[in-house]
């Protein structure tokens, strides 16, 4: 009897760590993805625009971070230490994107996502 329980533990376990690195995998993956320079250089350009403009808002006092992707049709960015947050129409492709990202992410009862390049919560107000 208790060989069985330590070797289901162990099963337990191994799925359990497979799952962290494939989760460290797949967010590294994407991070890599939209930090790299032609897309940070994008990203700025679209933001130092959007500021122009007063569709630009800096979050905090430190330096800012570009990394992320901002796509057609943002309506306004949040500029973050973690990154460039935009926010689109409400019945846009982007938002319906980041909706079913949210709604599979908190389906599987994870705590955090990873979507265009940028790290969300699934806490619901």
């Amino acid at each position: 009897m208790a060989f069985k329980r330590l070797k289901k533990f162990i099963k337990t376990r191994k799925a359990k760590s497979i799952k962290r690195d494939v989760k460290k995998a797949t967010s590294a993956k994407t991070t890599a993805k939209y930090s790299k320079p032609k897309q940070v250089a994008k990203t700025k350009s679209k933001v130092t625009k959007m500021a122009k403009k007063g569709k630009a808002v800096q979050a905090y006092q430190k330096k800012p971070s570009y990394t992320g992707k901002i796509r057609k049709g943002a309506q306004s960015v949040t500029q973050t230490e973690g990154g460039s947050y935009a926010t689109y129409k409400k019945k846009s492709k982007p938002a319906g994107s980041f909706r079913s990202a949210f709604s599979t992410a908190s389906k599987a009862k994870k705590k955090t996502f990873m979507w265009d390049g940028r790290k969300y919560t699934t806490k619901k107000k």
